[in-house]
């Protein structure tokens, strides 16, 4: 089972997340894998499974929270992220780590589906309905 104190030692420095949100990342990374194998009907080593999970929690974490500093200045007040957004696991280490740990090949799945919104104006015909809103995932 994998603990905040596990994500906690992945990074270099210090990070002030909160244990219970970063638990939220656990169970987030923990949902996402066990689906995404059970999806496609794969069986790992419980350790392999966890170490992704762990992995993935990091990345999360990273993307949303802890982002690293890539470049940071002083006179200019100037700091640029790591990451590059759109470019799913691989915009972090810890995003590239569970792919290489994950064997399978199911992650590198994962990046391909993309969730789309519309919101779509009704006809008025006099009456205020607003907007509907239409959401597909694409596979």
């Amino acid at each position: 089972m994998i603990t905040p104190d596990d994500i906690r030692l992945l990074f270099d420095s210090s990070i002030t997340t909160s244990d219970k949100s970063i638990q939220s990342f656990i169970d987030t990374a923990t949902t996402l894998v066990t689906n995404a194998y059970a999806k496609a009907n794969v069986t790992v080593d419980i350790t392999v499974q966890e170490e992704v999970e762990k992995y993935v929690a990091a990345h999360l974490l990273a993307s949303l929270r802890e982002r690293m500093a890539q470049k940071e200045g002083a006179g200019g007040a100037e700091i640029t992220y790591m990451g590059i957004s759109g470019k799913g696991f691989d915009s972090t280490p810890y995003g590239q780590m569970a792919l290489v740990i994950d064997t399978t090949g199911i992650l590198r799945t994962l990046e391909g589906k993309r969730l789309i919104s519309k919101a779509i104006k009704t006809p008025n015909y006099g009456l205020n309905y607003g907007y509907n809103r239409y959401i597909k995932v694409f596979e």
